[in-house]
């Protein structure tokens, strides 16, 4: 692990990082009671405290735990695997880790979030404190910088990019029937007033018996020819 104030990002990286990361739309907050929204440049300029809502296209992971560089080696070898671009430093107390990655893909960030969500201490968030950010409680601790070399890199490789979302799934077609069915009255009766008549009494004797209506309507349907299919879409 690398660290050192050489390796905290300046005032210019910083103010990159954070347009990149920032969700479109929103502004930087502060950790007041109140959660004032600020404006980016003077909160760096004055070293206020504040987080901003990351975009969609990112993955973040807070892992508080003094071992997290090594508790995060399962996430950083899928991420690898997926050839995801990411970036990781310091953060808070020693040894823990903000990692944020640019995972477009929605399906393949929702299996990372299940993945994350089996290692202890290792939180999903949808807002992060960025690196260099004075700590609202222990200012001075974390923004060194893990991976990769430099802040320049981060700021190349964390570019935001549209999300890919998962093609909807299609719909179930209607079946089209070469000829209407011609059911008999008894069928049709049933189908609009129900059992009215009490036919289909269960075992006991003393009440209806729903599964021997569908039994009953199934026979009608398939004896006017139609496939299972659309016996259960006329069912439904």
């Amino acid at each position: 692990m690398r660290g050192g104030e050489l390796m905290r990002p300046s005032p210019a990286e910083l103010r990159s990082l954070c347009y990149s990361l920032q969700r479109p739309g929103s502004s930087p907050q502060g950790y007041d009671k109140h959660r004032r929204r600020l404006k980016l440049d003077p909160a760096i300029e004055r070293g206020t405290p504040f987080f901003i809502h990351i975009a969609p296209c990112y993955l973040f992971l807070d892992a508080d735990r003094p071992d997290a560089w090594e508790a995060l080696l399962p996430l950083r070898l899928s991420l690898l695997q997926l050839g995801c671009r990411w970036a990781a430093w310091t953060s808070g107390r020693p040894g823990h880790v903000h990692l944020v990655a640019v995972v477009p893909d929605a399906l393949e960030r929702a299996t990372l979030v299940a993945e994350a969500k089996t290692i202890a201490d290792l939180n999903v968030n949808r807002s992060i404190r960025p690196p260099g950010v004075p700590h609202p409680t222990r200012p001075g601790l974390g923004g060194d910088l893990l991976y990769p070399g430099t802040w320049r890199q981060v700021i190349t490789d964390l570019v935001p990019c549209p999300v890919i979302e998962p093609a909807p799934l299609p719909k179930a077609p209607v079946p089209s029937f070469a000829q209407p069915l011609t059911l008999p009255p008894s069928t049709v009766r049933l189908l609009q007033d129900g059992d009215v008549d009490a036919d289909y009494i269960d075992e006991s004797g003393d009440r209806r018996s729903n599964s021997k209506v569908i039994q009953a309507l199934v026979s009608s349907f398939r004896h006017a020819g139609a496939d299972l299919d659309t016996c259960h879409t006329l069912l439904l």
